[in-house]
């Protein structure tokens, strides 16, 4: 005996139908907002992981870099002295010199009657 739907069968049907769709429609909906925040969650920590050892990693670069300056400029300095240090004997020197000139012109300027210079 078979039995043939009638619009009121068939509209019951698809009213059951929406209501398991909808249920399923909301469950999917509450797996889908926990996968999204749980998912979120990995990726804040990831980012932050990132970010702490983008800092530490630029941090260390930074410190090599300071170091790696400072010593060329103390050496820079270090041979900068050690120069300057030669360039004022030399010019003691030459002023030792200069003097020691001076006063033999004087003393010949004396012996041989010079005038005096002004």
């Amino acid at each position: 005996m078979s039995e043939a739907a009638t619009k009121r069968d068939l509209t019951g049907l698809e009213s059951r139908f929406d209501k398991k769709l909808e249920g399923l429609e909301a469950r999917f909906d509450e797996k889908l907002e926990g996968l999204e925040a749980r998912f979120e969650g990995k990726l804040d920590t990831v980012e932050d992981r990132l970010r702490r050892h983008v800092q530490e990693t630029i941090g260390e670069a930074v410190e090599r870099l300071e170091t790696r300056l400072l010593t060329a400029f103390s050496r820079f300095v270090e041979s900068n002295n050690a120069r300057l240090t030669r360039v004022e004997v030399a010019e003691s020197t030459s002023a030792d010199r200069i003097r020691s000139l001076e006063e033999r012109v004087r003393a010949l300027e004396q012996r041989l009657d010079f005038p005096a210079r002004q």
